[in-house]
């Protein structure tokens, strides 16, 4: 049970028994009794599955404690509009958290990727076709596997870009980065993370 408490804090700054049945969709009561009674078989693979944190080292201790993007699940919901950044198992932990998060430059990410997810605000209103505008902020997470329709962070020609990313039937992936239409990803292009917040500020105009 301590190393879930240190992946989640490591991961997502949350260490409590509240914080992590939010992040893995269950009750406290769930929690509360892995600390009585050890952390069920179905604890362990939804762990996985869940936070990418591979159930080896949740049971034992060895290995790497993240497994790898390519063979990570993830259960991120998209609906096609401005939610489908939400990611509806780290809503509610993200709000209550999201002041631990730094705001970072979009190319600042690049040439040092933080370990643990952080926001970044956009630059400019080339995606407002899916709905997002100038100054909005992002938090990105850099441990989840990028999927159809996710929201991204890549790294291309040296610099930050959010796109849009679709992958088709061949699993060839590509970015959609303005209004027009999607583009292949360069080989050598990476994604740094997914999109599972997004921060907007309304501003009151008096009439």
């Amino acid at each position: 049970m301590q190393r879930l408490y240190a992946a989640t804090q490591e991961l997502f700054q949350v260490n409590t028994q509240t914080g992590i049945a939010h992040l893995l969709n269950t009750s406290p009561q769930v929690v509360k009794n892995w600390e009585k009674r050890g952390i069920s078989n179905q604890g362990i693979l939804d762990i996985q599955e869940k936070l990418n944190v591979s159930s080896n080292w949740v049971k034992t201790g060895k290995g790497e404690m993240l497994i790898e993007k390519s063979n990570a699940v993830t259960n991120i919901n998209n609906t096609g509009n401005i939610n489908h950044f939400v990611n509806e198992n780290y809503g509610t932990v993200i709000a209550n958290s999201q002041k631990n998060f730094k705001l970072l430059d979009l190319n600042q990410v690049i040439t040092a990727p933080p370990k643990i997810p952080f926001w970044v605000k956009i630059p400019n209103d080339e995606l407002q076709s899916i709905g997002i505008f100038k100054d909005d902020i992002l938090l990105i997470n850099p441990h989840l596997k990028a999927q159809h329709n996710h929201v991204v962070l890549v790294s291309s020609n040296e610099r930050g870009i959010v796109a849009k990313l679709s992958i088709d039937l061949k699993n060839q992936y590509f970015l959609k980065y303005n209004n027009q239409m999607p583009e292949i990803m360069p080989t050598d292009t990476q994604i740094i993370g997914i999109a599972v917040e997004l921060k907007r500020i309304f501003l009151n105009y008096e009439k």
